[in-house]
């Protein structure tokens, strides 16, 4: 499987979609919320970043983060703040699309405060589980949704708007998330926890981690923290973001191309993906930073930890 044809498979996907929809079969989809009328309400804010060569990599982190290695990437856009829930209801509702978590009816969550489980009833609309909705929750990131999911939404999003989008590689995803700096977070080499939604944000302090269900997820709303100097929103913490490559173990392979390397996309196969900056859930202190790096399923892995952050093409 590769990104063309991931692209392919959702684009059939919605297709039958949208027939289903013409059909009557979308009483579901009904049930869901509506995104905010008007193009400029479920087209993500978009930011300019410039194209540059950069180190990627560190060799103060994770084995998985090595060697370092120099990239260049050409300029693209990227959205200032996380995929939005009432941004991706609009997706769901006109595309009659079902997530990967509402088809299992199951979610990953952080559970009892200490360790993580797959929970029936946890999905992107019930985000506390079975019986909660998302009142007042249109400006948070929107969770519990996979690569695939990313993959589906960014495919509608090109289609609704007439330009390209997707998910963003893990080169220009670390290369917009450093700002133009050279170290472990955008801010610095040492955790600011005024500058991300980590763990040490809900353990050094009130309120602690919930020991029960009711409290599993502490995001917070986009847009409450200081942005990078590029100018985008909780970069660092908050939510995991889904990056487009499959996951190399480390960064030999990049490596061994000729240098600089110009917009690497990561092996051309593999079984899982790449996410990037840590969640409210995880260490600031090591997954939080620029070049930290986790991996996991792209169609079964969703999370109240993983959320979307998409790119554009610059014409």
């Amino acid at each position: 499987m590769n990104t063309r044809s991931d692209s392919l498979r959702v684009i059939v996907a919605l297709g039958l979609a949208a027939c289903l929809a013409a059909l009557g079969g979308t009483a579901m989809a009904r049930q869901r919320p509506a995104g905010k009328a008007g193009s400029a309400s479920f087209e993500p804010e978009m930011v300019k970043i410039p194209g540059g060569t950069f180190q990627m990599g560190s060799e103060k982190g994770a084995p998985s983060e090595r060697p370092v290695t120099t990239v260049s990437v050409s300029d693209f856009e990227m959205s200032r703040y996380e995929v939005t829930n009432d941004e991706f209801a609009a997706f769901v509702k006109d595309a009659a699309y079902r997530t990967e978590a509402e088809k299992a009816d199951t979610g990953h969550i952080h559970h009892h405060g200490a360790t993580y489980a797959d929970i029936p009833g946890f999905t992107w609309l019930q985000w506390k589980g079975p019986g909660s909705n998302l009142e007042g929750r249109g400006r948070f990131p929107v969770v519990e949704v996979s690569y695939d999911d990313g993959v589906a939404y960014t495919v509608w999003l090109s289609r609704k708007t007439g330009k390209t989008y997707r998910l963003p590689t893990e080169a220009e995803w670390e290369y917009a998330c450093r700002g133009g700096t050279k170290t472990e977070y955008w801010w610095g080499d040492t955790l600011d926890q005024t500058k991300i939604n980590s763990r040490e944000r809900w353990t050094n302090g009130a309120p602690q981690f919930a020991e029960d269900d009711t409290r599993n997820n502490l995001q917070l709303q986009v847009g409450s923290l200081p942005p990078n100097p590029f100018g985008l929103y909780e970069i660092l913490g908050n939510v995991w973001e889904w990056a487009s490559d499959y996951a190399d173990p480390d960064y030999s392979k990049l490596a061994q191309e000729p240098s600089p390397r110009l917009d690497p996309k990561g092996p051309a196969t593999g079984t899982t993906r790449v996410l990037k900056g840590g969640g409210w859930n995880a260490s600031g202190k090591t997954d939080g930073r620029c070049p930290a790096r986790y991996v996991s399923d792209p169609s079964t892995y969703r999370s109240d930890h993983a959320g979307l952050r998409v790119v554009r093409t610059v014409k």
